[in-house]
């Protein structure tokens, strides 16, 4: 039996939906699945919630997009949980899954690895402070926030102090 902690967005009823899907799927299979308070509680999942530690599970579902993923990893601490990624999000370049793809890839994932043929893909991840003008603590997965003022911040509103840009990126002196 495997403790799965499910890390879902807040604003997508479509992750609330998967959550409640993979928990159902995982029960039935001899797993248990849990949510933070603070994630379980803007879904309506309360049946879900759990004051285990995020970093005790063996498994960590994210349900929603880079931004669900980066709040995963960071709850995880640093612990060696694997995470799988589901995009219900506006980007998802860090998830790996598409919605209809959840229930076969814990299928796989519950299978093993070697039957059910997967493997854990290390990312580096990057915790950093930048200063130039003013301060921004960032977690990322290959890709670092930076402060550039003129860099467009399409979809945010309103427009955030950095904005995402690919690795290596210099910083102007």
């Amino acid at each position: 039996m495997t403790e799965v902690l499910l890390v879902a967005h807040h604003d997508r009823m479509e992750a609330a939906a998967l959550a409640r899907s993979a928990a159902t799927w995982l029960a039935e299979h001899g797993h248990t699945a849990w949510m933070t308070p603070a994630d379980a509680e803007p879904l309506d999942l309360l049946d879900l919630v759990s004051e285990r530690k995020p970093e005790s599970a063996g498994l960590a579902l994210s349900l929603g997009g880079d931004g669900t993923m980066l709040r995963a990893i960071k709850l995880l601490g640093g612990a060696p949980v694997p995470v799988i990624g589901v995009n219900v999000g506006l980007l998802g370049y860090l998830t790996e899954l598409e919605p209809p793809a959840l229930i076969p890839a814990l299928e796989r994932w519950s299978a093993g690895a070697v039957a059910g043929e997967w493997r854990i893909e290390e990312r580096m991840m990057l915790d950093a402070t930048v200063q130039p003008s003013g301060r921004c603590e960032f977690l990322a997965v290959t890709t670092l926030p930076v402060p550039a003022p003129s860099a467009p911040t399409t979809g945010v509103s309103p427009p955030l102090p950095c904005s995402m840009l690919p690795l290596p990126y210099e910083l102007p002196e």
